[in-house]
């Protein structure tokens, strides 16, 4: 008999192998997509594509906040964030009280470049999941759903 997930003795064993056993299709497939991009000829790297989604999303972010939230090592995020802001995608803002410490936001064209992101993204998932019957996709979109929704209960707050 099946174990149900959820349940106090392994609870989430089944997740944990199944996720485990997705991971290999998500680097061959899926962070390809996600993770790189280009502009006019120009090539982003995928931490500045980390950077660049994630001030998209939260608005405006410290580099600590960034570091700490996706794990990217101080030094390499200070090149990312100064070769960002050097090329227009980004700018700093001063922190009231604090000399020291700046916020991150985007410019114009760096909103324009996450939109790109976000149209390019759909167009490749279009295009991968073409032959995925719709049930099999509408089960997947819930489950990343359910996901999300779980795993923002537990994030820090920022």
């Amino acid at each position: 008999m099946k174990r149900e997930i959820g349940m106090a003795d392994g609870r989430a064993k089944d997740f944990s192998d199944a996720f485990a056993s997705f991971m290999k299709q998500y680097f061959l497939f899926i962070n390809p997509i996600l993770h790189r991009g280009s502009y006019r000829g120009r090539r982003f790297t995928e931490n500045e594509i980390i950077v660049l989604l994630a001030v998209s999303v939260q608005g405006s972010m410290t580099p600590g906040e960034i570091t700490a939230v996706f794990n990217l090592q101080k030094g390499s995020l200070t090149t990312v964030v100064r070769g960002l802001v050097d090329e227009g995608y980004i700018a700093r803002e001063a922190v009231p009280r604090d000399a020291r410490s700046y916020r991150i936001r985007l410019t114009d064209i760096g909103e324009a470049i996450v939109d790109l992101i976000a149209r390019r993204r759909e167009e490749e998932f279009d295009k991968l999941f073409d032959r995925m019957p719709r049930g099999d996709l509408e089960a997947a979109t819930a489950g990343i759903e359910a996901l999300t929704g779980y795993l923002r209960t537990r994030e820090p707050e920022l």
